[in-house]
């Protein structure tokens, strides 16, 4: 018996057998992490394992550039800087607010302070004599959209009006 995993692995070896054949240079990705590279292990395997099953292998059809800030987030836009090494110009989009903070060009992220506000809850309900084992597990219902266009200058990106008028935060 065939399984769906089995197919689409499959199909992404036949597709990246047709992309190898086209004999385009690797791609390049750009892997920057607030923490230190022990405590982001399970999210590198996850990425690049799915990475993997998609048919993207480092050193065959990728290059990965790892930094990780170790804790400090002032740390982070330095890691960032445009090397001579890469492209004059790299966008990226970042899963925590915080990077489009430190300079990233943008972010998509659950609101941190949503988050606290809904643990306050819990709180008050535990306080109050509510048994912790009983309360329901929550998923963030917000998420936000920040722009950096500081970075956007910079990097020689245009938003479309129609992101600009999306966007929960917009850093100048």
């Amino acid at each position: 018996m065939t399984t769906r995993r089995q197919i689409l692995t499959g199909a992404a070896s036949v597709a990246m057998t047709g992309w190898a054949s086209a004999e385009q240079r690797p791609h390049r990705l750009a892997y920057l992490v607030p923490s230190s590279a022990a405590d982001n292990a399970l999210n590198q395997r996850a990425l690049f394992g799915a990475l993997g099953e998609l048919g993207y292998r480092e050193r065959h059809n990728l290059v990965v550039e790892r930094r990780f800030a170790e804790g400090r987030l002032d740390r982070l836009s330095v890691l960032a800087a445009m090397s001579c090494s890469r492209p004059a110009r790299q966008v990226a989009v970042y899963g925590q607010n915080e990077f489009a903070d430190a300079g990233g060009l943008m972010a998509y992220s659950f609101s941190v302070i949503g988050q606290y506000r809904s643990g306050a809850i819990f709180i008050d309900k535990i306080l109050k004599g509510a048994n912790p084992a009983e309360l329901p597990v929550e998923q963030p219902t917000h998420f936000e959209l920040v722009l950096n266009l500081k970075t956007a200058k910079a990097q020689g990106v245009t938003f479309p009006r129609t992101v600009l008028l999306r966007a929960d935060r917009v850093i100048e």
